[in-house]
């Protein structure tokens, strides 16, 4: 006879976090806690979330099968208004080498309720699936979408293709994506081109995007990476020229720790280089953190520069210190610390948040 733990076992997340800034202080954010109860092989999960003084969600779910009928299903309440706001539930199975899934999703107002039918499956050669959303209440189709990855028919290279329509407005798209098309051979200057290629087709307009992507094979400085792209011309269609546009430096030191150097040459391609638009420069450093229990601690330090207009009193157009670190202090306690130092108001924020688990 099985014993009460192997029947039942019970198990849950609780996390907590606080901010604090230069113009609010110390508040508190959030707090939130899901619980997992097994009994038997059904599953039940709650899960709430209160944010600032608000019980802002509240999730009761539940989860099983029935031999290979996998069952799930999910209400989603507002606490603080005591109504309703989705119910899900679904259902999932495996016919020979083909997915196959429903989704029914509820919601207060009917005309938003709809289900949602998926098929997976593919062979040697692609893999393809295909999406049906019915409307509800009335029985209506919405849409269907198909895509396929082709990757395996052109030997591991990434391919895709996707199309959709509505019943509202008939054909929507049709999407084409090839990628790793060899553009620049490594013998020149140690440096390799690869083009990813892009089309959209709409009822309207067709949108292509060529995405240049340049690797080096270089004896020394072989962790630097460049940003590129192709110059085109849309009409009539032809290749003007490559452009490159910034770099990347990524390198191990000191055993396990790492130096990250970006940097931009266009304005615009900001967020590209460095993660964000306002910044063209970015210097950091990343590693790991002494940890509790042989779980993974980790710490990061990112400094961003201007170009122009940079703050008078910054030294050398500095703009922005980001800062993260997470560690575990015993094997169910983990803590983390996000900082953020800017050369503008506000100028600085903390937040913290600490994990249970059991």
């Amino acid at each position: 006879m099985p014993s009460f733990t192997q029947v039942m076992s019970f198990s849950g997340i609780a996390e907590l976090t606080v901010c604090a800034d230069e113009l609010s202080g110390l508040e508190f954010r959030s707090v939130s806690m899901m619980v997992f109860v097994t009994i038997c092989e059904i599953s039940f999960q709650l899960q709430g979330a209160l944010t600032g003084s608000v019980f802002s969600d509240l999730r009761l779910g539940a989860s099983g099968s029935v031999g290979d009928l996998g069952l799930n299903t999910t209400i989603v309440l507002d606490p603080s208004a005591a109504s309703l706001i989705n119910w899900q539930t679904g259902a999932a199975m495996a016919v020979a080498d083909v997915d196959l899934g429903a989704i029914l999703l509820v919601e207060p107002t009917p005309a938003t309720s709809n289900l949602l039918i998926t098929v997976d499956g593919g062979n040697d050669c692609a893999t393809f699936g295909c999406r049906v959303r019915l409307g509800v209440c009335p029985t209506e189709l919405w849409e269907i979408s198909i895509d396929a990855n082709w990757g395996e028919a052109l030997c591991g290279r990434p391919a895709r293709t996707a199309v959709s329509f509505s019943c509202a407005g008939g054909f929507e798209s049709f999407d084409i994506f090839v990628g790793d098309i060899e553009l620049i051979e490594a013998s020149m200057m140690g440096i390799e081109g690869y083009l990813d290629f892009a089309v959209s087709f709409a009822p309207d307009s067709k949108t292509a995007s060529p995405t240049l992507r340049l690797e080096t094979d270089w004896t020394v400085c072989s962790e630097l990476g460049l940003f590129g792209e192709i110059v085109w011309n849309s009409y009539p269609f032809r290749i003007e020229g490559l452009s490159v546009f910034g770099l990347q430096l990524d390198v191990g030191f000191a055993e396990s720790l790492g130096l990250v150097v970006a940097e931009s040459f266009v304005e615009g391609k900001n967020a590209a280089v460095t993660g964000k638009a306002d910044y063209f420069e970015t210097i950091g450093v990343y590693g790991p953190l002494p940890s509790c229990c042989g779980r993974p601690g980790a710490f990061e330090i990112m400094s961003y520069f201007r170009r122009s207009p940079a703050v008078p009193s910054a030294l050398f157009g500095w703009g922005l210190l980001e800062a993260s670190g997470e560690l575990w202090l015993s094997d169910t306690l983990s803590v983390a610390v996000d900082v953020r130092y800017a050369a503008v108001s506000p100028l600085w924020e903390i937040v913290a948040r600490a994990q249970v688990q059991w």
